[in-house]
């Protein structure tokens, strides 16, 4: 059996090869390992993203917002999230935090627009 230290580093791997897929895989491996580990829920939803399982990636990103409401990284990508599953008016909040709580992802962020 892999380690969760060797488990993380391949799913990273298998993301920065384009393959997120196998990374989900792979992290979900990890998770029976080390349930709710932070840093494999934040890359497991990364690669939820990356394939487009849109509702599993904001159930996980969710989860670590209420553990960690000031985790900016996961405020950001909840927000494109929610963009990208058209709901622009529950992602701007989201993505305004994110840019408060560290303003270098300002540019990464994704221009929402909220009909009124």
């Amino acid at each position: 059996m892999s380690t969760v230290y060797d488990l993380y580093r391949d799913a990273e791997l298998y993301l920065a090869e384009g393959n997120p897929r196998r990374a989900v895989a792979v992290l979900d491996e990890a998770l029976v390992q080390e349930p709710g580990d932070p840093g494999l829920l934040r890359l497991l939803a990364r690669g939820l993203f990356a394939f487009a399982a849109l509702g599993r990636a904001e159930q996980v990103l969710r989860t670590l917002l209420d553990r960690d409401p000031v985790d900016a990284g996961s405020a950001a990508l909840l927000g494109r999230v929610l963009s990208r599953q058209g709901r622009p008016a529950e992602a701007l909040p989201w993505t305004r935090l994110a840019v408060l709580l560290d303003p270098s992802l300002e540019p990464a962020a994704p221009t929402v627009q909220v009909s009124r």
